[in-house]
């Protein structure tokens, strides 16, 4: 069971990585700290060099910088989503209150259903910690910000 409730967290990582990526496309870009797949691996951009992206990949146990000629070398993945991402692809129905802890708990804009023209931010016990990525963050956290961008 917990191996399916580990896939079905991946598959919504993806998904609001796909959201985020529609929001905002310098997420797709390639350039520093983008992530691609090379050589069946998964690998940060390190830099660029006259403008071709390189990575560094170890061969025979040492450190060798491998510059990425051609398109067809490589699949950009993005770089890793952030809270700013999130935000952006969320909208304006959505607040964050930052924390001493260095974490951040959401705020959502409700109406109240006896006065429509007049809404009000509903404190939300769910947390994302502002040091992390998207993937890092706690599966209730991924399964809140799914249900926002998916279930609306």
């Amino acid at each position: 069971m917990g191996e399916k409730c580990i896939m079905q967290t991946q598959e919504k990582i993806k998904a609001i990585t796909q959201k985020c990526a529609e929001a905002n496309e310098d997420i797709m870009k390639l350039q520093f700290g983008c992530r691609i797949r090379a050589k069946c691996s998964e690998f940060f951009i390190a830099g660029f060099d006259c403008s071709k992206p390189f990575i560094v990949d170890r061969i025979n146990g040492f450190p060798q910088i491998l510059i990425l000629d051609n398109e067809g070398e490589y699949k950009i993945l993005g770089r890793e989503i952030i809270l700013s991402d999130v935000l952006m692809a969320l909208g304006q129905d959505i607040a964050i209150v930052g924390q001493k802890d260095g974490g951040g708990c959401f705020l959502e804009y409700s109406f109240h259903p006896a006065h429509s023209e007049k809404g009000y931010w509903n404190f939300k016990h769910i947390c994302w910690s502002l040091e992390k990525t998207l993937s890092d963050q706690p599966k209730e956290t991924i399964d809140f910000l799914y249900n926002l961008l998916f279930q609306k």
